[in-house]
């Protein structure tokens, strides 16, 4: 092999380590968040509130839960619980709400200047 062509893959094996490094957090946090929707709905459907905007609220959420798990795969949190990346990622996309809620607060300190 000549050494531009082991450059090459070498180049080519970063990228695609790097690709793979924040789809994977993503697709868990909108896996998470499907989980979770999949239960609401049946949920909705079991006492009758599924409502024509249903369907839009549930697409919403499973963006905000892909958001979610790259936000919290790529954070380079290490928890002490001992959950990976991935767990964290998925469970960030099934709770959506707590993740922006803490999210929120960070926020609030900041414009508060503490």
């Amino acid at each position: 092999m000549e050494r531009r062509s082991v450059t090459a893959a070498q180049q080519l094996v970063y990228v695609l380590n790097n690709l793979y490094t924040a789809l994977v957090p993503l697709l868990l946090g909108a896996i998470g968040a499907c989980t979770y929707v999949l239960r609401l709905m049946s949920q909705q459907i079991a006492d009758t509130t599924f409502s024509s905007t249903s369907p839009i609220r549930h697409f919403v959420r499973v963006a905000l839960g892909a958001l979610a798990g790259v936000a919290i795969g790529l954070g380079g949190f290490a928890p002490e619980n001992g959950l990976s990346a991935a767990a964290l990622a998925f469970l960030a996309g099934y709770a959506v709400e707590p993740v922006f809620a803490t999210l929120d607060a960070f926020a609030a300190k900041f414009r508060q200047g503490t």
